[in-house]
């Protein structure tokens, strides 16, 4: 199962690696999930660095580790 939001702009094999590293692991239990970023060359606002920088409220990349629950 895959979900996103409706403002992401795919990479064009998002479904093959998806289902590439569901099959890797084989476990209904895990989730994979796939870094989000902002377009090259946008202007990133104080807002956007908010949602997805040290301490953010949406993504929390900074804290993730591999492995980890």
């Amino acid at each position: 199962m895959l979900f996103t939001g409706d403002d992401i702009e795919p990479a064009p094999r998002l479904l093959a690696e998806h289902r590439a590293g569901h099959d890797r692991y084989g476990d209904p239990c895990v989730a994979i999930l796939g870094l989000t970023h902002w377009p090259e060359g946008a202007d990133i606002t104080a807002t956007m660095r908010h949602v997805d920088g040290v301490g953010a409220q949406q993504f929390s990349y900074h804290y993730l580790r591999d492995g980890t629950e």
